[in-house]
């Protein structure tokens, strides 16, 4: 249906010509005292926009309202500048939510029909759909759609023109999904990088001209309404529920989730709304003595501002609606090392905030225009009706405010600002191809993203030339290289010559992207390529940019080789006093092309010192008879050396590891003849060189034992006595692993969880024991032995929960069970896997580890439990 509504025009025309700024809100953000509302009831588009406080020079324009426009929750804009909205016309239309899953939800298309830069037609797209949280135009005739509850993208089709959907086909299924509608996935964008990303979603797409050619799982944390990026595809995510207003954006979720914090600056979670109402679901908590919200609680609808057409002060800061605050927070994105960190534009004040007890921002985004819009669900109630049942805060609340008696409204508003003009509309579905590719260098973000997209889905290969002159032309404007780089990607036409001549760019952003693209060229790399690339990130792994490094140390997960895992390694502790880029490095080994930096990634910067020393030793000793492999060298066909690949000798514990590298081991080994059946003793070394090698053979060759310190090496070495003469294979069999069978026989207990303490000795690592509460001082796990046991050394596993492990403990024998001697060993927990040497001259019947340290969120688990020890004779 087509609506053309000449009266509404004239009234929004009328009314964008008025400017409201409040005396005193200026640009340093003075305090407005906040007013109670007289009335709930909702006002005229005129009388709402007299509430709006902005800081001095801005204003806010009236682009839509009802009628044309209904319950508006979120929206996109096509290449000719229409707006596309997702009207949720069930969502709360009672305070009971009565209908809410009703197919009567609607996407609509908005026109600018007259040039005047304001709404003035309607045709609704799509109709008859379950609360549409997804709408992305992706050219003239599809739009991608995805309602609640169903968990499949569908791609609409307007086949004829007329601005409504004539078929669909289903784009890609998800699990369905029965969570609350608020806990569902939402926010489909187009990433520069050509995927499709949502802000709850484990996938990512990549799109062509016909659809979806390859989707692959991504990192994520739960998130909800909205999702934004900058001019690099950096992501932005929020949460109402968690009280979140910004995460995420340290890393992109292609390269895995941080769990660094400070990006946030202190208060940053305070907000300072202009008018006091109680109906914040955290109840009194949530308010301050004055009535009003003291912290984001329903932040949503996220942008980076990237348009032409407001101060430049303005470009590059992030925008975050609070519908239940009436306000929308801007912040400050503050480069800080490796990372970014978030400050209020305005000190004790909102960039935007309305008195109007009906103002629900809820979404915002860059226009075409250069401008920032505003979608206001313009509602009385905001909360889904799962927190406002009977017995809840809020329901009397509402009622008592008739919050739930104001549906079936919105507005759509453009934030300007006196000293410049609204952009010219586009109309890009019908350039040229040649023209799109100008557009990559546009000032307003909008334009230059779109501009790629339609280039992308037009898959006109003749463009590439022009492409790869854009990319690679120093006097163009450096974003518009970023976009030339990565529409060549999406069109499968990057040249290697092209990337490595961004490699050089002045611009650090582009050589950034530059790193980022070529991925596409590491994976399944032929050793030549591969080994030219790594000279190409070596040398911009000592860039002077510090974006520029960590994008290295990011992309080179993808490399495959020994050479990139070293290099990561060389980035990590060049930069190991930078907290986040320690945990990045540590994703990118973790998840890297070869199998061995699973293990390098759970250690800290000493040892990580200690196994890139180690690798070395490695390489100039120990490879002539192990191989660089670890499994063992072939001559004559007779084995030099037996597989250190899953050998226990080396990984349950160091005891005999450490005997057999300080005093060599004689053979056969397990029935194996091997070269001179003698390993030779590395004693004459000291404790720090012993270390280092067993560190790197214990996490590598796909080991991922406990790293090994000097200080354990010289406690076995005393323990050696001096030995002089090469272990046996019983000997150090001797200090091997009790077995699951004798160790099933034992009594486990715990203060917590007792019930589960079997499962740390299951022989599943995927199982485990956990107190299932955060670990804290005076937690502990018993083991009786039914009989006095002298016990070397204990390992506790905790992969399969990585960080679970004790952050302190102390290790307490009892020969009854009830009283307890002073510590035999004491430490505190580095990494996954925990080692405890406790030495074998205190036996017991009992032994107790007891827990010292404590951390919030992280429990305290044992996936396996390994003991090196021996009945007392």
């Amino acid at each position: 249906m087509v609506v053309r509504r000449l009266a509404f025009s004239s009234l929004i025309a009328a009314l964008g010509a008025q400017v409201f700024v409040a005396e005193g809100v200026h640009a340093q953000g003075v305090h407005v005292d906040p007013v109670r509302p007289a009335s709930t009831a909702p006002l005229t588009p005129q009388e709402e926009l007299a509430t709006f406080r902005l800081p001095a020079g801005y204003r806010a324009e009236l682009v839509a309202a009802e009628p044309l426009v209904v319950e508006p929750a979120c929206c996109a804009f096509d290449g000719d500048g229409n707006l596309w909205v997702a009207e949720l016309r069930t969502y709360m239309q009672d305070i009971d939510g009565t209908g809410t899953n009703d197919a009567r939800s609607v996407v609509a298309r908005l026109r600018d029909t007259d040039g005047d830069g304001r709404l003035d037609e309607r045709v609704e797209f799509a109709t008859g759909l379950v609360l549409p949280r997804m709408v992305l135009p992706l050219d003239a005739q599809r739009v991608l759609i995805q309602q609640t509850y169903d968990g499949v993208l569908w791609c609409y089709h307007d086949d004829d023109g007329d601005g409504r959907s004539d078929r669909r086909d289903e784009w890609f299924r998800y699990a369905p999904s029965g969570a609350n509608l608020e806990h569902q996935d939402s926010a489909l964008i187009w990433g520069i990088d050509n995927r499709l990303y949502t802000a709850m979603g484990g996938k990512r797409h990549r799109v062509g001209a016909t659809g979806i050619t390859a989707s692959e799982d991504v990192d994520h944390e739960f998130a909800q309404w909205g999702l934004a990026t900058d001019d690099l595809g950096r992501q932005f995510f929020s949460t109402a529920g968690g009280e979140r207003a910004a995460y995420g954006f340290l890393q992109h979720p292609r390269y895995g989730k941080l769990a660094a914090g400070g990006y946030l600056a202190p208060d940053f979670d305070a907000v300072w709304p202009i008018l006091a109402m109680p109906d914040v679901q955290g109840g009194p908590g949530r308010l301050r003595e004055d009535g009003t919200l003291n912290h984001f609680t329903g932040s949503c609808g996220q942008t980076v501002f990237r348009g032409d057409r407001l101060p430049s002060d303005a470009y590059g800061d992030y925008f975050v609606a609070e519908p239940v605050g009436r306000l929308v927070r801007r912040a400050k994105i503050e480069v800080k090392g490796a990372g970014r960190v978030l400050r209020n534009a305005y000190e004790r004040a909102e960039f935007m905030a309305s008195t109007d007890p009906n103002f629900r921002p809820l979404w915002l985004a860059t226009g075409p225009d250069g401008c920032l819009w505003v979608v206001d669900m313009y509602r009385g109630i905001i909360q889904e009706g799962n927190w406002v049942k009977e017995g809840s805060y809020l329901r009397p609340v509402v009622a008592e405010h008739g919050l739930d008696r104001n549906i079936g409204r919105g507005r759509i508003w453009r934030i300007v600002h006196d000293d410049f003009e609204r952009g010219p509309k586009p109309a890009m579905h019908g350039a040229s191809d040649e023209q799109l590719v100008a557009w990559l260098g546009h000032r307003n973000g909008w334009w230059r993203e779109t501009a790629q997209r339609l280039l992308v889905l037009r898959d006109q290969k003749r463009v590439v030339p022009a492409l790869r002159k854009l990319a690679v032309t120093r006097t163009s404007d450096p974003l518009g290289r970023v976009h030339a780089l990565w529409t060549l990607e999406g069109l499968d036409a990057l040249d290697l010559s092209v990337v490595r001549r961004a490699f050089t760019d002045p611009d650090a952003r582009v050589r950034a992207t530059a790193v980022r693209v070529v991925e596409a060229l590491m994976r399944d790399a032929p050793q030549e390529r591969a080994a030219s690339l790594l000279t190409e990130l070596r040398r911009l792994a000592a860039d002077p940019e510090i974006d520029v490094r960590v994008q290295v140390l990011q992309s080179l997960r993808f490399l495959p080789g020994d050479g990139a895992r070293e290099l990561a390694l060389d980035l990590v502790l060049e930069h190991s006093a930078d907290e986040l880029v320690r945990e990045i490095g540590a994703t990118t080994l973790r998840h890297g092309a070869t199998d061995d930096g699973g293990a390098l990634a759970s250690l800290d910067v000493h040892d990580l010192a200690r196994a890139k020393h180690g690798r070395e030793i490695w390489k100039t000793l120990c490879i002539a008879c192990h191989g660089p492999d670890g499994r063992g060298i072939e001559a004559g066909g007779v084995k030099l050396a037996p597989s250190l690949a899953g050998s226990q000798r080396l990984t349950s514990g160091i005891e005999a590891a450490a005997r057999i590298l300080l005093c060599g081991m004689t053979g056969p080994i397990d029935g194996v003849e091997y070269a001179g059946n003698l390993m030779a003793p590395m004693g004459q070394n000291d404790d720090e060189w012993i270390a280092a090698v067993l560190t790197h053979a214990r996490t590598s060759f796909g080991n991922a034992a406990s790293p090994v310190g000097p200080e354990q090496v010289a406690r076995i070495r005393k323990a050696c006595g001096g030995r002089t003469t090469p272990f046996t294979v019983a000997e150090i069999d001797a200090f091997r692993p009790v077995s699951r069978d004798v160790m099933r026989g034992w009594r486990l207990s715990a203060s917590h969880e007792a019930e589960a303490c079997a499962r740390a000795i299951d022989g599943d690592p995927k199982t485990r024991f956990s107190t299932g509460t955060p670990m804290r001082e005076g937690m502990w796990f018993q083991i009786d032995f039914g009989a006095p046991w002298a016990i070397d050394a204990l390992v506790l596993d905790a992969r399969g929960s990585a960080g679970d492990y004790p952050r302190g403990f102390e290790v307490r024998a009892s020969e009854d069970g009830e009283t307890w001697s002073e510590p035999l060993a004491r430490g505190e927990g580095r990494a996954a896997v925990v080692e405890i040497a406790i030495g074998s001259s205190h036996p017991a019947r009992h032994l107790r580890i007891v827990q010292t340290g404590a951390t919030d969120g992280l429990w305290w688990s044992i996936h396996e439990l390994e003991v090196l020890g021996r009945p007392r004779d």
